[in-house]
């Protein structure tokens, strides 16, 4: 197998690792009070400024709100990783918590900044009270 290939494989068993987190992640948010349903999708997006890999679990809320556990992968001169927990409401969007973006050189650095961003997004789930937002 050429190099290309062994990397391009590392980079989807990487997505999937963290797809994978990402699902087990929404399997226990099913299982919260004031949760009425719960979305997960990781997709390929081509924008105006670029191409993206965005990840996200979103809780729809017995508050009508919901909240969602959001990450972005683009190029930017380097690899980003942008994430973030924001609450959709009727006036828009709040930002609950936001992460420092992760910036690395090379795919492989990138590849070890993915596992740890959604562990991060995921970690404090559990402290934030679904019922009162």
């Amino acid at each position: 197998m050429d190099a290309p290939s062994k990397h391009a494989i590392e980079f989807m068993e990487t997505l999937i690792s963290g797809n994978e987190s990402l699902i087990e992640f929404a399997q226990r948010l099913r299982l919260r009070n004031g949760v009425k349903s719960v979305t997960h999708n990781i997709d390929l997006r081509r924008y105006r400024n670029g191409s993206a890999i965005e990840g996200y679990v979103d809780a729809e809320l017995v508050t009508d709100r919901s909240i969602a556990w959001w990450f972005e992968i683009h190029w930017d001169e380097n690899w980003v990783i942008e994430s973030r927990i924001v609450v959709n409401h009727e006036q828009g969007q709040d930002i609950l918590r936001e992460f420092p973006d992760r910036s690395a050189s090379t795919l492989q650095l990138c590849m070890e900044h993915l596992p740890i961003v959604i562990a991060d997004l995921v970690h404090d789930a559990n402290l934030i009270n679904l019922v009162d937002i």
